[in-house]
């Protein structure tokens, strides 16, 4: 007997009788007590998924494909807030006779005439008007505001101006 043969594994013998079993008859019992235990998973994941779908129909039935965001100043004088982005510092100025001259690196708060629990985090995109893409740039549409940056000084925004779309 050679050195070699006192190395052998112990445990070859019982990966021998592992490897004789026989796998359909493994493959059967796994699939057999799977259904058996899954039944009440699955039809809970079906009732999941149909309730899912039904609310999916719902919503997109109630809402629109895109929705027009436009200026919407209800006085001639109208309070807009204005943030000063270099500073945070908020202030208000007013828009006189439904028009508003924006300053560049200011953000303002444009009340707009969609409905107020329109919320752009909830829509695809912001898609600013080509009549006004090289003017200003909307950030985001929330509570009946739309966030607003000028990219230039005297940018000029009148009454039903139409500034994006949310699609």
């Amino acid at each position: 007997m050679s050195n070699l043969d006192s190395l052998k594994d112990p445990f070859q013998e019982e990966v021998k009788n592992i490897l004789e079993e026989d796998p359909e008859q493994e493959e059967e019992e796994n699939n057999n007590s799977m259904q058996v235990t899954d039944y009440a998973s699955q039809d809970e994941e079906v009732n999941i998924t149909v309730e899912k779908a039904k609310k999916d129909e719902e919503n997109s039935s109630d809402r629109p494909d895109y929705v027009t965001v436009c200026v919407d100043f209800p006085k001639h004088a109208t309070p807009v807030e204005c943030i000063i982005a270099a500073t945070g510092y908020h202030d208000k100025i007013a828009a006189s006779g439904r028009e508003l001259r924006l300053l560049q690196n200011r953000l303002y708060m444009i009340p707009v005439d969609c409905d107020k629990e329109i919320n752009s985090d909830e829509w695809s995109g912001i898609k600013v008007m080509s009549d006004m893409s090289s003017l200003i740039d909307v950030r985001y549409v929330k509570e009946g505001f739309a966030c607003v940056m000028p990219l230039t000084h005297n940018v000029k925004v009148r009454q039903g101006n139409r500034l994006a779309i949310l699609w």
